[in-house]
């Protein structure tokens, strides 16, 4: 987990409310709610804004995390609890954009402290960047980075929504050294996720055993492989198949482990020889 810490006064103006209430995950990890350039740039008669009294929400968010295939794209659902004001669209494009994860494993493409508006219209979702650093200059993954905030936008609306991206309220023609002069549209799965996620358990959490393992992906004769372990032994292995071949799909096993914290490894298998694996990795603890 990655903790904000606020840098001006104007942003603790606008979170100063929100500041001191724990925002938990569904594991128990402690955040604190997105930043705000300006008290008064927050939007009143958005579509978008949330109501008035505290509200618990969850909320998919995407981020970016190494696989042998390079930087793709990681999900995970992040539960805010007392959240006043703030639409589920607008926390999950900043949880995105602080890289609010609980896994070490993923992260952010854009620089620290930025932040968004974020408003929707008739045919795109409107997100209005503000950072310190200069949000048109070329970053690595630049191009990851925003199909992570358009996927965070696509999982919270369940509809495939192009983004029209501005920064400090003018539209921005680039973002990141990506060209964005038009609104940008959700790229194909298979292209930007990592080939293998573990979806439930999330990373941290405390399970019963036998507990089940969910997650999607997309591997070679749909191949699937598990690990348990404590440390470098390994405790349970085992394999299993995803609904379909070589492209992302769902696969579910059951573990059973004897008391313990674990960390639960779930990849693809090396049909090259030698190669490196895709994998997504969780922290579980058995009771």
């Amino acid at each position: 987990m990655r903790p904000w810490l606020a840098t001006t006064a104007a942003a603790l103006v606008v979170v100063g409310i929100v500041a001191t209430i724990s925002v938990m995950v569904q594991s128990g990890q402690p955040v604190t709610e997105p930043p705000r350039p300006n008290p008064t740039s927050l939007p009143t008669n958005s579509r978008t804004d949330g109501p008035a009294q505290p509200q618990d929400v969850t909320v998919p968010v995407y981020f970016l995390g190494e696989t042998a295939k390079g930087t793709r794209l990681f999900r995970e659902f992040r539960r805010y609890q007392g959240v006043a004001g703030w639409s589920k669209l607008r926390i999950a494009v900043n949880g995105a954009l602080l890289g609010d994860t609980t896994d070490p494993d993923y992260r952010t493409g854009f620089p620290k402290r930025t932040s968004a508006q974020v408003s929707l219209g008739t045919s795109t979702v409107t997100v209005d960047l503000r950072g310190d650093d200069d949000l048109t200059a070329l970053r690595p993954d630049a191009e990851i980075a925003l199909q992570a905030v358009v996927h965070t936008v696509d999982g919270v609306l369940q509809a495939r929504i192009p983004v029209e991206f501005k920064i400090d309220g003018a539209r921005a023609d680039t973002v990141l050294g990506v060209d964005t002069a038009q609104p940008l549209a959700r790229a194909a799965a298979d292209d930007v996720q990592a080939p293998v996620w573990i979806v439930d358990p999330s990373n941290e959490s405390t399970v019963d055993s036998p507990f089940t393992v969910t997650g999607l992906a997309a591997t070679f004769e749909a191949n699937v492989q598990w690990e348990l372990k404590d440390g470098a032994r390994v405790v349970r292995r085992g394999f299993t198949t995803a609904a379909e071949c070589c492209t992302t799909s769902p696969y579910s096993f059951t573990v059973t482990a004897p008391p313990g914290t674990y960390t639960l490894v779930v990849h693809d298998t090396d049909e090259s020889g030698g190669g490196k694996v895709n994998q997504d990795t969780k922290e579980v603890t058995v009771r």
